[in-house]
């Protein structure tokens, strides 16, 4: 869960950066016209707290293999 939070620490405002810079410099080259960059913040903290959700629930599933599994049975398949 560590790594999510510090992969959105830095995902996020990389983002946003890169949006901002397409908004403002390719589409307005590309076609003349530009849009206004609307940040909603509530959206980004819903995104993240999915994705830290997801996380953790896959992070949890390989654990409860493992603890429902006894030690000698995972020898036995590891062998």
């Amino acid at each position: 869960m560590v790594f999510g939070l510090i992969s959105a620490a830095i995902a996020m405002p990389l983002g946003i950066a890169l949006a901002q810079l397409i908004v403002d410099i390719v589409i307005k080259q590309s076609f003349g016209w530009s849009l206004q960059l609307q940040i909603v913040p509530w959206q980004y903290l819903g995104t993240c707290l999915w994705s830290l959700a997801a996380l953790v629930v896959a992070g949890a599933l390989p654990v409860l293999k493992l603890i429902r599994n006894s030690p000698i049975h995972s020898l036995r398949d590891a062998l």
